[in-house]
């Protein structure tokens, strides 16, 4: 008996597959490694063929698409544990599988810790986005035992969830669809930091751009496709909801906080006492106008600050726990620039996903 099949989907080549497949056929667990490739380089298949006596190899000439891939792949996995892997995703521990055995032991749904490799400067602002992910999949799993998402780099399913769920649907973020539909069927989730991979992302900013367009219009029709389901669990988890979004959206709270602020009560008196004021004393006319706008600018500095502070505390306690490393002067630029730039990216495809039907991505095939 088979007792785990690990799924690796991949377009065209892989720079860091070869170091996983080399821990993978190490390990002595009763295991099949299943490589579905369309349009496959030369050199990657001529590197490929010294596991070829280890791997399942399927090659499609033509570009079919990752969810077919996938299913391709389901086709042919016999184990009692299926674990699928991102062809960007590098494995280093030569326990890996059989780590991931023991923590499936409790549970039919296993999220793996994901740490960003930092080789940039957009490698290393990626990685806070990536520990986002990390801590709302370990709130989840500690409070709750299910979530109606995951990040598809690196997950682990028993064989029964796929018999309940069957395929991977063919939509943009398949990982999502696929976790919701667990979810759905009330699967026991786990998230665990006692198995990790390595995820190497993008370090050019046009390709940043282009893989961003995807994940956010997949999730704005994720979105919309599951809004009843996903309605009803916010109305019943909202603390647990909201936390996730905020360490998913950092600059989502900051612009709340201001937001909030601008209606406060003492800014309101303050407003209104300068006024009354210049009403008896024209002399205070421009002292109102000079005041209120500098009181503006402390205010929206000083919350600004205080903010970043507060988040960057909460994260670094995170980092610690989840043992993720934590640097302040790379904080700083993910919070007023990076979560920024996603959070904006999440609104314009929510907006585009409100007014068309069907999405069209040139660079994804579906």
């Amino acid at each position: 008996m088979i007792e785990i099949s690990v799924l690796i989907p991949v377009y065209r080549d892989s720079k860091v597959l070869l170091t996983t497949l080399k821990n993978l056929v190490k390990e002595k667990v009763k295991k099949e490694i299943v490589i579905i490739v369309d349009k496959p380089t030369s050199r990657f298949l001529e590197s490929l063929k010294q596991f070829r006596k280890k791997v399942k190899l399927v090659i499609n000439e033509k570009r079919v698409g990752k969810v077919k891939a996938l299913n391709q792949g389901l086709k042919i996995c016999k184990g009692e544990v299926i674990l699928f892997l991102d062809a960007d995703v590098e494995v280093r521990d030569e326990r890996f599988l059989e780590k991931i055995l023991e923590e499936m032991e409790d549970c039919d749904f296993l999220d793996i810790k994901k740490e960003v490799v930092k080789d940039s400067w957009l490698s290393r602002l990626t990685y806070y986005e990536y520990l986002g992910f990390n801590i709302g999949s370990f709130l989840f799993s500690k409070f709750l035992k299910k979530f109606p998402a995951v990040n598809g780099s690196a997950f682990a399913v028993k064989r029964e969830v796929l018999e309940e769920v069957e395929n991977f649907d063919q939509v943009i973020v398949e990982d999502l669809d696929f976790a919701t539909k667990a979810f759905l069927k009330n699967f026991k989730f786990k998230y665990s930091t006692l198995v990790k991979v390595y995820n190497h992302v993008h370090s050019n900013f046009k390709r940043w751009i282009v893989q961003r367009k995807r994940w956010y219009i997949g999730a704005a029709f994720w979105i919309k496709r599951w809004w009843k389901d996903l309605l009803k669990f916010c109305c019943h988890k909202p603390q647990l909801v909201l936390l996730s979004l905020i360490f998913l959206y950092p600059s989502f709270t900051l612009l709340l906080i201001h937001l909030l602020l601008s209606n406060s009560l003492f800014y309101k008196f303050f407003s209104v006492s300068l006024l009354f004021l210049s009403l008896k004393f024209t002399i205070t006319l421009p002292f109102l106008v000079v005041s209120i706008s500098f009181f503006d600018l402390m205010k929206g500095l000083i919350t600004t600050l205080l903010s970043f502070i507060l988040f960057g505390i909460i994260f670094k306690l995170f980092s610690k726990k989840l043992e993720f490393e934590f640097k302040w002067y790379e904080f700083f630029l993910y919070y007023f620039f990076y979560s920024l730039a996603c959070l904006i990216l999440m609104i314009l495809a929510l907006m585009i996903a409100c007014f068309i039907k069907k999405p069209k991505l040139k660079d994804w095939k579906v």
